[in-house]
């Protein structure tokens, strides 16, 4: 990653923090600030998020030329059609339209807890991972999974895309469960564990991989900042299924996933 991209990651992180903080902010605080000071400060936040995410994406010509060749030549690694990517994202959807209409309740007979393994419901250690609570957290992941699990199938095969959805998920909401008496919802872990294995696959073979790289690095970086919003619930749960991601691709054979 060069020194520009690096610099409009930085811009947009802290102005993404900046948003964070104001959302946060206790009431006592809030309240003695006069509005016409909020409001310039979330107009500075917002600047910064689009101007940083401008300096990380609108490259030079000679790099974005560079950069499109990059992706045609590995078009022949994952130029194939992605379905269990696929219907991953086509369950999740269709099963979040259906707990919120025909199927009300869906997400809470689903979700995991603590309570609902001691009573003998383990299923939920695995159907968890296909509710979600609203629409913005949905289409997040739906947008990680399109992005890294299409490449990951590619690579790696439907096989270990399934083996690594579902263990990443399975391991996230293990541990998540300690750090929480709510259900958790959600394929965030899953998908945390797609984005660490790639995040390892891509740094193997960072030579023909740069571009794609600084991609994951900005969807990593946006996740970090998602993590911190839902916290304490749902970090544990990101964190653990994207170390799960890495430990898998870590101990595999690394020819296995070198291009």
């Amino acid at each position: 990653m060069n020194k520009r991209r690096i610099s409009g990651l930085i811009t947009a992180t802290v102005g993404g923090l900046m948003l964070f903080a104001f959302f946060t902010a206790p009431d006592a605080i809030s309240d003695t600030i006069p509005d016409k000071v909020w409001f310039c400060y979330i107009l500075v936040s917002v600047w910064f998020v689009i101007f940083g995410f401008a300096i990380f994406f609108f490259a030079p010509s000679g790099e974005l030329n560079e950069e499109l060749n990059e992706k045609k030549e590995l078009e022949r690694y994952y130029g194939k059609k992605a379905y269990i990517t696929y219907t991953l994202i086509a369950g999740n959807i269709i099963l979040f339209i259906l707990s919120n209409s025909v199927c009300a309740g869906l997400a809470d007979t689903w979700s995991l807890s603590k309570d609902v393994m001691k009573a003998g419901r383990w299923y939920t250690l695995f159907t968890y991972m296909f509710v979600h609570a609203n629409a913005l957290h949905l289409l997040f992941n739906m947008f990680v999974l399109g992005v890294c699990g299409y490449k990951f199938e590619n690579i790696a095969g439907r096989a270990k895309l399934i083996i690594l959805y579902l263990a990443s998920g399975l391991i996230g909401g293990i541990i998540g469960v300690l750090f929480t008496d709510d259900g958790l919802i959600g394929s965030s872990g899953a998908v945390y564990g797609i984005i660490g294995a790639m995040l390892v696959i891509s740094v193997m073979n960072r030579d023909k991989m740069k571009y794609y790289l600084n991609e994951l690095i900005v969807i990593i970086a946006a996740g970090i900042i998602e993590s911190l919003i839902f916290m304490p619930m749902s970090a544990a749960v990101h964190l653990f299924g994207f170390l799960t991601g890495v430990s898998i691709i870590a101990v595999s054979r690394k020819d296995e996933y070198k291009l």
